[in-house]
């Protein structure tokens, strides 16, 4: 039920806020230094690429993302402690996070090896084929990822509990994955379902971050507005994955009493909503003034 989900989400990030906010604290740190050291990510389309830009986008994606690697498993654990009606204390959900990063980083690498070797070998018969046969193979690229985008669209959809399944039912690298694969048999349009309306809730504080960063001219108020953004996003998609995976192997946590449904729903929302709000009226403001 993709309503109780929501409703359970928002109460969770309602009634314990300033834990997510601390525990959200490295990604947002993470996308500030991103947003400084990766100048290219803000390049238009027409600026001639630079190798020095293209070092400090690598830079800053690579910091970025381990940043927000912290976060993710962090969350993920500490989301499972209280609706097993435990307290969830901030050392304690990072030090289970991290416990589950080299399984999360074998899952990734595994993963990027695959997507590589999907797109490389189609560009290498591209590059080496003759100049005459190029462009009908271009074409036939081009068909094969249409084909592919809704097959690619549903093995993601399957996978969606694979955090959750990493952090909180270890079972290796393969283990997890067929974990994950299992607990979303018959259900993967719900996930699906699911992942898109979270994630348009939790783009609206990025959406209106994203007007400093495009009309203000100094970077670290856009970074600022990017990382402000990011402790409120960053928790509530991962806050529902792990509900849902909750009720996928049975209910463990139907029945928490810390967690009763209904309490914080309108702090949660209030916090989300509340913000974008803010990002949006202060930004479009600003962005009236450039």
């Amino acid at each position: 039920d993709i309503g109780s989900i929501l409703g359970r989400t928002f109460d969770t990030l309602g009634r314990e806020w300033s834990l997510f906010v601390v525990l959200a604290a490295p990604a947002a740190l993470g996308a500030f230094v991103q947003s400084q050291i990766a100048p290219s990510t803000t390049m238009s389309a027409s600026a001639e690429p630079r190798l020095d830009d293209l070092v400090s986008f690598v830079a800053g994606t690579i910091v970025g993302t381990l940043f927000s690697l912290l976060s993710v498993l962090a969350v993920t654990a500490a989301v499972d402690e209280l609706w097993q009606g435990r307290a969830a204390g901030v050392g304690d959900a990072f030090a289970r996070g991290i416990r589950a990063l080299p399984r999360y980083l074998g899952v990734a690498i595994l993963f990027g090896l695959v997507i590589f070797v999907l797109v490389a070998i189609p560009v290498a018969l591209i590059l080496a084929a003759p100049a005459t046969a190029s462009g009908g193979l271009v074409v036939l690229f081009g068909l094969g990822a249409l084909v592919l985008l809704p097959v690619a669209l549903w093995v993601g959809a399957r996978l969606t509990l694979l955090v959750p399944v990493i952090v909180l039912d270890p079972a290796g690298v393969t283990g997890s994955i067929r974990r994950a694969w299992e607990l979303s048999r018959g259900h993967a349009l719900m996930l699906f379902a699911l992942s898109i309306a979270i994630g348009l809730i939790g783009a609206l504080p990025l959406w209106g971050a994203s007007l400093f960063a495009a009309f203000v001219p100094n970077a670290i108020i856009g970074g600022i507005a990017l990382a402000i953004s990011t402790l409120v996003y960053q928790p509530l998609s991962l806050i529902a994955i792990t509900i849902a995976w909750g009720d996928r192997i049975g209910g463990r946590h139907a029945d928490s009493e810390a967690m009763a449904r209904g309490r914080g729903r309108g702090t949660g929302a209030l916090l989300v909503f509340g913000l974008s709000a803010i990002l949006f009226v202060i930004g479009a403001g600003v962005a009236a003034q450039y």
